[in-house]
């Protein structure tokens, strides 16, 4: 009786989990903005994951979905930061550092700055909208915390959750970017706080 009893509710569960994430797609895909769209999915699927993660681990056919929950849950987050990336105000520097890594796969670092595109003007264009300022930069990371929280407002750990890895992902882009610069562009000075931008950049996410 207990085993039949388990089996029935396992059955229910797998049920609801179907409806729930064809409900769920069905709702996003009227969303105007991708970024909203999935703002739902990252919300639904982690109340999702955190309402039956004590359940799935003794129930093998409920893990499948607890499964394509946390899967379909990050791939919305990574996408998510990434249409964040593109909205914020440092989307030019950063548009032009996926292209410089691109393009190094290739080129050794002394002949970057030769290339069309990647001259030393093409890559003060593209950092020209990093302030030198550091409370520039703080507003404009300000910003994009806001942009987050108001996103965010009903779930404050998912906030935080989201808020952190967005700013990981900002901060190694600056990094990367200043490395890059340095290999590639060693006789131009940016005059940019490097060091100073990534500690404002965390004292954002505090």
């Amino acid at each position: 009786v207990y085993c039949l009893s388990q089996e029935l509710i396992e059955q229910s569960y797998c049920r609801y989990s179907e409806k729930s994430f064809d409900f769920l797609e069905e709702l996003v895909s009227i969303e105007m903005k991708p970024c909203h769209a999935d703002r739902l999915r990252i919300e639904n699927y982690e109340f999702y994951c955190s309402s039956i993660a004590s359940f799935q681990v003794s129930m093998p056919n409920l893990a499948k979905y607890f499964e394509v929950a946390s899967k379909r849950k990050e791939v919305a987050k990574q996408r998510y930061i990434k249409d964040l990336l593109q909205w914020c105000a440092f989307s030019k520097a950063f548009v032009f550092l996926s292209k410089l890594e691109k393009l190094r796969e290739d080129i050794p670092p002394g002949d970057i700055s030769f290339q069309y595109g990647f001259t030393p003007k093409d890559l003060l264009t593209a950092v020209s909208s990093i302030p030198k300022d550091l409370d520039s930069v703080r507003n404009q990371a300000m910003a994009i915390r806001n942009r987050i929280q108001k996103h965010f407002r009903n779930d404050q750990i998912l906030f935080k959750q989201v808020l952190k890895e967005v700013f990981r992902e900002i901060q190694g882009n600056f990094q990367s970017l200043a490395s890059n610069i340095n290999e590639c562009y060693q006789m131009l000075d940016t005059t940019l706080p490097w060091d100073q931008i990534v500690l404002t950049l965390k004292q954002v996410t505090l």
